[in-house]
């Protein structure tokens, strides 16, 4: 498995992770931190998605006889799905209780057949 900061640093640099703060099944979520001279340390949240979300998800794209082609074709439209679900999020932007959308990046691991769909947003806190 990639290590997912040397791959945000690929999009985002300035941007380092501090921790998991969740996972689903398709994404894991981190609060990363920015530290700027003059303005000091922002925060926000980072969402990070694999496609394919692993390994097995490949192999079972090979067993049920998919060519690289339709591999990569199938793969990219997964990636093109979730591109139109960034455009909701930044449509949406400023409603209130509606995390928002602060940037986003789409990066393809070179010969690999493998993306990551990386959405930064606002990071919330608890109310507990």
């Amino acid at each position: 498995m990639e290590d997912i900061q040397e791959l945000l640093s690929r999009v985002w640099p300035e941007w380092k992770i501090i921790d998991r703060i969740g996972k689903g099944s398709f994404a894991n979520v981190y609060r990363a931190a920015r530290t700027q001279e003059y303005i000091g340390t922002s925060y926000s949240a980072i969402k990070a998605i694999r496609i394919p979300h692993d390994s097995s998800e490949m192999e079972s794209l090979q067993a049920e006889g998919m060519t690289d082609d339709q591999r990569y074709s199938y793969l990219h439209d997964a990636v093109t799905n979730f591109s139109a679900e960034i455009k909701t999020m930044i449509s949406v932007r400023g409603y209130t209780n509606i995390v928002s959308i602060e940037d986003f990046a789409i990066y393809e691991i070179p010969g690999e057949q493998v993306w990551y769909v990386f959405i930064r947003m606002e990071l919330l806190k608890p109310l507990n």
